[in-house]
């Protein structure tokens, strides 16, 4: 290409850069994508032109010129590498991948299957579940959303978190399981990977639930835990806790949990549901533990108070009976309580 030509391929590749500047408000830098190109030929255009002229003071100007600019390029780009490789940059880049293919490497050598507890656990949706999803491919692996639920296996398996799933991390914490956790440290400012391993007997203080307990969908209530008490115009935390005692007759199905706190009138002070893990994930032996925190209002009184836990389908809304030992219909909800501290 011409000097000429490049110096008119320039300008034209400039044109959408002025006229975006000149006429959109507010101003966006993704606006400026189609003007990329503009400066690296507008510099082609001036360095042709230079070298065009003949002289041998231009010559070696020019040359020195894009030995310097390239020697720039390649340090700027080598320290934010560098930096991105040890800091934390939210919403920017990132945990690199050296730091996920060290933590999944930790997880195969204490054996599989591998539980990967990620903030969602929907490979299609979620970024972690799809990146562990690869990393995993060929070895058997599940996914559990830490921000919601923590599932212990009842045959021995490995653990993997992620960054972002304090919740399931306070329940496994407190079940004694991560006590011989390996960390595999990512960058300054960011929570770490840890890996466990779970031997299928791990457990934590709860008051369990009573007869009947069993619900339709073959999920058993096992018991709660209350962190702190209930108090008015406070935030209750609550565990609830439920074993799979049986497959689901529909494994496609999407079930959520409800819990309802109810004082001695039935009367309902403060509710909170929220999606399970999906029921084709659900193996038999399984004990779920889900968190919730209830706002309770400052006209509940002082109690005592019981909570009404169940299930439904969703988003058709179908109920799950509480069955007997028969397996008759029984009620909509497993009642707990009267509710203490454990």
């Amino acid at each position: 290409m011409s000097a000429e030509a490049g110096g008119m391929v320039a300008l034209w590749a400039l044109a959408p850069l002025v006229f975006f500047g000149w006429h959109a408000t507010p101003l966006y830098l993704h606006y400026y994508t189609v003007a990329l190109p503009a400066p690296y030929l507008a510099a082609g255009f001036l360095l042709a032109h230079a070298i065009s002229l003949g002289r041998p003071a231009l010559r070696w100007g020019a040359a020195a010129c894009v030995v310097a600019i390239t020697a720039a390029q390649a340090v700027t780009v080598l320290a934010l590498l560098n930096f991105v490789a040890t800091h934390t940059t939210p919403g920017g880049f990132g945990i690199p991948l050296k730091f996920q293919l060290q933590a999944t490497e930790r997880a195969l050598s204490l054996g599989t299957p591998v539980v990967v507890v990620s903030p969602g656990d929907n490979p299609k949706t979620s970024e972690w579940a799809a990146v562990f999803d690869v990393l995993l491919r060929g070895v058997p692996h599940r996914f559990v959303d830490g921000a919601r639920a923590a599932v212990f296996t009842s045959t021995p398996a490995t653990l993997l978190t992620t960054p972002g799933t304090g919740t399931a991390v306070q329940v496994y914490s407190l079940a004694g399981v991560l006590g011989p956790m390996d960390e595999i440290p990512t960058r300054i400012g960011e929570e770490p990977f840890c890996v466990a391993r779970l031997d299928g007997g791990q457990n934590f203080d709860r008051s369990p639930a009573i007869e009947p307990r069993t619900l339709a969908n073959g999920v058993e209530v096992a018991g709660y835990r209350l962190n702190g008490a209930i108090v008015p115009g406070q935030t209750l935390e609550w565990w609830i806790a439920w074993h799979v005692r049986e497959p689901p007759p529909d494994p496609a199905a999407d079930y959520h949990i409800f819990n309802h706190l109810v004082d001695a009138n039935g009367i309902r002070w403060a509710q909170a549901d929220s999606p399970t893990v999906p029921a084709k994930d659900w193996t038999v032996g399984d004990l779920v533990v889900q968190v919730f925190r209830l706002e309770i209002p400052p006209a509940a009184g002082s109690g005592p108070f019981w909570m009404h836990v169940g299930m439904y389908t969703y988003p058709g809304l179908e109920n799950q009976p509480v069955l007997d030992a028969a397996g008759n219909p029984t009620g909509n909800a497993v009642t707990l309580g009267p509710l203490a501290e454990p």
